[in-house]
């Protein structure tokens, strides 16, 4: 168990930096953040090349399942979308939250506290969503707490958008 957050970042980043196969170790990478920063769920969805996103990695302890699949474009409108893309962080609070992107990503996960990354590409299509969510209550409420999750996801965010490329520089070289 850490003592700190300094601890627990320092112990992720050795970890994503021995890391061969990223898309291997998204499951325990998910089930540790969720179990130190105290969510129900870690999720990371990818999108086709019709914007429909794709869950391809995930962590939950609830019975209930996450969506498989979120066609983006059914819940938020394309000026909404392109918000999202533009965004480094988007947090929700169900007790204090106002913001009408974050509150309509809450109730696609039907969650109560969420902080999720947006992956862009170079032209501000969005690629991928990393994530935790909870159904039970509010995590994770302080701003400091708020900050340190964003900064842990964008830097798993940052690893599978290296390993996103990566897969496709490959692809295209067989």
């Amino acid at each position: 168990m850490m003592n700190s957050d300094r601890e627990y970042c320092v112990q992720l980043l050795e970890k994503l930096n021995d890391c061969e196969d990223l898309y291997g170790l998204l499951g325990e990478v998910l089930e540790e953040l969720c179990a130190y920063l105290g969510f129900g769920a870690g999720v990371i969805y990818q999108a086709d090349y019709t914007g429909t996103m794709y869950l391809v990695g995930s962590h939950s302890v609830y019975k209930v399942q996450l969506p498989r699949m979120l066609e983006l474009n059914k819940h938020l409108t394309s000026e909404e979308i392109n918000e999202l893309a533009h965004s480094k962080t988007i947090s929700f609070r169900e007790t204090t939250e106002k913001d009408s992107l974050a509150e309509k990503l809450g109730e696609i996960f039907q969650a109560k506290s969420m902080v999720l990354v947006p992956i862009a590409d170079q032209h501000s299509e969005l690629l991928a969503l990393v994530g935790i969510v909870d159904r039970r209550g509010v995590v994770r409420h302080l701003e400091e707490d708020i900050a340190f999750t964003g900064a842990v996801l964008t830097t798993l965010a940052s690893f599978y958008k290296t390993q996103m490329y990566q897969q496709r520089v490959e692809a295209t070289q067989k």
